[in-house]
């Protein structure tokens, strides 16, 4: 069932979780929302929590220690682009 799903909100809370948890394994999450208030999406939340959490899980795996997982969300016209990015090879 598709719903209106916040995607500020939910990498905010993935990589809170994350950092909670120690998962980072020596590297830096950063998350650069553009603009105020939410940036919200169509979908199913657990399909696309999934995705983003697939997205950093291998931002991570490829970035070396010390690096910084960089993630920008903004709205581009009538959708919400959600960019990953990291230090590593490639």
């Amino acid at each position: 069932t598709l719903e209106r799903v916040d995607l500020a909100e939910l990498f905010a809370n993935l990589i809170r979780s994350r950092e909670d948890r120690g998962m980072n394994g020596g590297r830096r999450l950063e998350l650069d929302l553009a603009g105020k208030g939410p940036l919200r999406v169509m979908g199913v939340p657990t399909q696309l929590e999934r995705v983003a959490e697939n997205l950093i899980d291998n931002a991570v795996s490829f970035s070396p220690e010390g690096g910084t997982v960089r993630v920008a969300i903004r709205q581009s016209g009538r959708q919400v682009v959600a960019e990953v990015s990291d230090e590593g090879p490639g």
